[in-house]
């Protein structure tokens, strides 16, 4: 074979690969050439969508709606991706796929990855996180009218009168901290982590408030949170009654907060209260255990990185965006009480009358 058609053949192999370098690969300022966005992925099958970001086509459009995110997410950095881009960046980084993984498929830098989806958590908790507080939803989610429905529907159930919700405390584990490690740790549970308190109702909304360390008990997080304060008024019915949350055996009983009668000479009518408020109390660890079943990263200690990531910031946006889902589509307590949550457009209702917190 003579030498000049090996010498085109060669360039012309030259030529090719660099296309498709510079098409199908990367530049070198770690900004992804042809980067897949939200329209790229629109004919993805719903089951392909939902393995991927927990939730279908469908539901990810009306939940993008309604949390009114800006059309563009723009980073400190200037990096700007459009506002279903970024959301599913975060979903898919929530459902557990590594930073290198989401850059091989999708072709979005690992750096850019980061800074889009800090920002869009940041913007999420600035616009809705007020609703994960429940001294702030006392004119709207917990109106008076809202915690007799969800009394009402707790009393049709199990016969106990006067309760609206279930308060629990949650550890949410993290990798080992390179510094302030005995703050995070628990000596009970012998692992690091952040403790939040979690308050359900029996539509299956979840409430969170935290982080604390995770050194913390129940009863001490309780005395801190400030919602007894709140409960004081909030929970007053027109008729003077008052109304109560059910904890488990690590709190204490409170002037709106009641317990399991406790000790070894209870009657046999307290042990029959205790076993069944204990079977209606499991709908809180149910609400607790849905966030992690939709959002599988935020129950891998190894992927927690405390002072590294915002992992508190990335566990209550996902407690809204679970609380969004079941607004859609329900839940497993919100079945099991028989009770619809709100709507999408009443969850994520803007409002000016945010009460102020006790």
């Amino acid at each position: 074979m003579e030498l000049q058609p090996l010498l085109q053949l060669s360039a012309l192999a030259s030529f090719v690969a660099s296309i498709y370098y510079i098409l199908d690969v990367c530049d070198t300022n770690q900004l992804l050439v042809l980067r897949r966005c939200y329209n790229d992925l629109t004919e993805m099958s719903d089951e392909h969508f939902q393995d991927n970001f927990g939730i279908n086509h469908t539901e990810f459009d009306q939940i993008h709606k309604a949390l009114k995110l800006p059309p563009l997410i723009k980073t400190d950095v200037q990096d700007s991706e459009d506002s279903c881009t970024a959301l599913l960046m975060l979903l898919a980084y929530l459902r557990g796929r590594t930073i290198c993984g989401l850059e091989s498929q999708y072709r979005w830098s690992k750096s850019r990855i980061s800074r889009v989806r800090a920002k869009i958590v940041e913007l999420i908790l600035q616009k809705w996180g007020h609703l994960l507080d429940v001294r702030m939803c006392g004119n709207t989610l917990l109106s008076k009218d809202n915690l007799q429905t969800y009394t009402e529907q707790i009393r049709s159930k199990c016969g106990v009168d006067l309760v609206w919700g279930f308060v629990d405390g949650t550890l949410r584990p993290v990798a080992r901290p390179t510094r302030g490690q005995e703050a995070v740790y628990n000596g009970w549970k012998h692992f690091h982590a952040l403790k939040y308190q979690i308050i359900s109702t029996p539509d299956g909304l979840i409430f969170a408030q935290g982080p604390w360390d995770g050194s913390e008990n129940d009863w001490s997080v309780w005395k801190k949170s400030g919602v007894a304060e709140w409960l004081q008024t909030a929970s007053q019915q027109e008729n003077n009654k008052q109304l109560f949350l059910f904890g488990d055996k690590g709190y204490h009983l409170d002037s709106n907060l009641i317990v399991p009668y406790k000790g070894n000479n209870i009657t046999a009518e307290q042990t029959h209260f205790n076993v069944i408020m204990s079977k209606y109390r499991i709908t809180v660890e149910w609400a607790i255990g849905s966030v992690g079943v939709l959002f599988p990263r935020l129950n891998n200690r190894q992927q927690q990185k405390f002072l590294l990531t915002p992992v508190a910031s990335d566990y209550l946006v996902g407690i809204i965006l679970r609380n969004a889902l079941s607004c859609l589509k329900g839940n497993t307590t919100s079945q099991y009480f028989e009770l619809d949550p709100p709507s999408l457009e009443m969850y994520f209702r803007e409002t000016d009358l945010i009460p102020a917190v006790a």
